[in-house]
C-alpha cells in the first residue's frame, strides 16, 4: 500500500512509520512527540513556538481513555497548540519540496 504511493503525509502514528520503513517518503506532522523520538525524514513539519513534545514530558501524565485530552493546557485556552500552530499552508512548502526534489508532478 504505502510501497507503492508516490509519498504519505501524516502524523506520527502507525501508518506513518510503515510508509518509512518500506521506503516511502513521509512528509511527518509532529507536535505531541519530539521529532528525537521518530524517524529521520527531511521532510517534517513542526513548530516549536507553541507547546509541543508533551508526550515525551515524563512529567506530564497522560489519560489513555481520552482521546480529547490535551496534557499541558486541557484547562487553558489554546488546547491542542501543538498541531493547531501548524497551518496548512506550512504543510504545502514541505508537500511542495518534497514534490521539487523527487521530481513528483503536481495533481492538482
Amino acid at each position: 500500500m504505502a510501497e507503492d504511493g508516490e509519498d504519505v503525509n501524516g502524523l506520527g502514528s502507525g501508518l506513518s512509520w510503515l510508509a518509512w520503513a518500506v521506503g516511502t517518503p513521509v512528509v511527518m506532522i509532529s507536535g505531541f512527540s519530539h521529532p528525537s523520538t521518530e524517524f529521520s525524514t527531511p521532510y517534517r513539519v513542526v513548530n516549536f513556538h507553541g507547546c509541543n513534545s508533551c508526550f515525551n514530558d515524563m512529567t506530564t501524565g497522560f489519560d489513555p481513555q481520552n482521546f480529547a485530552w490535551c496534557p499541558r493546557r486541557f484547562d487553558r485556552a489554546q488546547p491542542f497548540q501543538c498541531t493547531a500552530i501548524i497551518t496548512p499552508e506550512f504543510v504545502m512548502r514541505v508537500v511542495d519540496k518534497l514534490m521539487a526534489e523527487r521530481g513528483l508532478a503536481q495533481i492538482f
